[in-house]
């Protein structure tokens, strides 16, 4: 701590406290208190203590900030991208993202229904801002599930199951949204590609079709006159 007293005070330096504020060993500014000593000195201890805590908070949050961009990034480009060159590059990108590329898994597309009616106001942003907290909700409970926001959807990986259990798996998750938020969703699932790009692609022509057509949800499976329109 660093006092001014009165043989030390200026015009601009006042009689009082000055106390550092330290981040993980660093000092990163300084809180000033005017007044005598014994008048500030646990008041300038508070507020010292108060101030850290909220930069300890602001600071975890920017990081995990961070780290959602990040790990938002690499599911776009193994996902949503045309194809990648370095298989194992990407493979160890996403190990250390603690993503295993080579689990087997199926995608599920979800939106709020009528999507385009909500996305491009405030209002319409907010409640999709709930649609995405409940569909978190619902899936930290899911052992190995992973999803991300792209364009006002949620891209949805889970364990590899038959698309019978994966429609069971998706009215579940809708019934949740719904009595969570009360907002309708448009699903579409994927085929049985193996290759997690191409089922990308499987299930964002399902999730076109049921947001085209209104319905709940679309399997890529059941989708041949569509396929065949398309």
């Amino acid at each position: 701590e660093y006092y001014i007293t009165d043989d030390l005070a200026t015009d601009t330096a006042k009689k009082g406290l000055n106390l550092p504020l330290e981040l993980e060993g660093e000092i990163v500014g300084v809180v000033g208190i005017t007044g005598s000593y014994d008048e500030v000195i646990n008041s300038g201890r508070l507020i010292k203590k108060m101030t850290e805590i909220l930069l300890m908070e602001k600071r975890a949050s920017y990081h995990q900030l961070m780290d959602k961009r990040v790990r938002n990034a690499f599911l776009e480009e193994w996902l949503i991208n045309t194809g990648y060159v370095n298989y194992r590059e990407l493979e160890e990108r996403g190990m250390a993202l603690n993503i295993d590329i080579n689990r087997p898994r199926r995608i599920i597309i979800a939106s709020v229904e009528e999507l385009d009616r909500y996305k491009e106001t405030q209002e319409g942003q907010s409640k999709i801002s709930k649609f995405e907290n409940a569909i978190d909700a619902y899936l930290n409970k899911i052992e190995g599930a992973i999803h991300f926001r792209n364009a006002s959807r949620q891209i949805i990986l889970v364990d590899r199951m038959a698309t019978e259990q994966l429609v069971v798996f998706s009215k579940k998750m809708t019934k949740y949204v719904y009595d969570k938020v009360g907002f309708r969703l448009n699903i579409g699932i994927d085929g049985t590609d193996r290759d997690m790009h191409y089922a990308y692609i499987q299930a964002n022509k399902a999730w076109e079709s049921a947001s085209d057509e209104g319905q709940d949800i679309v399997c890529y499976e059941n989708m041949s006159l569509e396929l065949v329109l398309s």
